[in-house]
């Protein structure tokens, strides 16, 4: 089983270290963090992760609005917000887009939610620290 990040786009970019850090980045691929102007953003500093790959694709066919906005000199865009470290493990903390894509199809939590909170099948879970527990021998 392999834990990596990646996207349709441009295939996979990094792989999971044991921390939940990515920290590989895979062959023909790049990694960056940048800020608000594109620029690089300094190590440990939050920013939108931008990935480039000898195989990612040019754009999104009949889509010119979309490939402009996630496709710039070379970079492909995740709309992901990441923290990038100075030996290059990559933290991904959120989305700056607030939309999931799950299976191709771009699902806004703005319209789950209240689906969500009236639903009587749903009910909220409160976060709790992970219990570790011995496997059966």
């Amino acid at each position: 089983i392999w834990d990596v990040y990646g996207s349709y786009e441009a295939g996979y970019v990094s792989s999971i270290a044991d921390d939940a850090e990515f920290r590989s980045e895979w062959p023909g691929a790049q990694v960056e963090v940048v800020g608000d102007g594109d620029e690089p953003m300094p190590p440990g500093e939050v920013g939108r992760i931008r990935v480039k790959t000898d195989r990612m694709v040019q754009g999104y066919l009949d889509d010119p609005e979309a490939t402009r906005r996630m496709f710039k000199h070379g970079w492909f865009y995740t709309q992901d917000l990441g923290v990038l470290q100075s030996d290059h493990r990559l933290q991904v903390i959120g989305r700056s887009d607030e939309v999931f894509n799950i299976s191709g199809t771009k699902i806004s939590p703005n319209a789950v939610a209240p689906v969500c909170e009236t639903d009587s099948w749903i009910f909220k879970v409160e976060s709790q620290p992970p219990v570790e527990q011995p496997l059966p021998a």
